[in-house]
């Protein structure tokens, strides 16, 4: 489950469930309506959340309302 389930650029993001494991790894979110790939910031990691940032997405999609 994600917490908040939506944000814009720089909103810190909870992603809580089981078996992320204990080693940090990647968190990507896919930018639509591209679907260009962007690796996020991870904050903390541990096997049951795992704290990011949503990333950055200028330049791949021009504003449109209700974008």
């Amino acid at each position: 489950m994600a917490k908040p389930a939506t944000g814009l650029p720089g909103t810190a993001v909870l992603l809580s469930g089981q078996g992320f494991g204990d080693a940090a790894g990647e968190v990507h979110f896919i930018v639509p309506p591209t679907g260009e790939d962007r690796v996020a910031a991870v904050t903390s990691w541990s096997d049951t959340g795992i704290a990011t940032i949503v990333p950055d997405a200028s330049g791949l999609v021009a504003a449109t309302p209700g974008s």
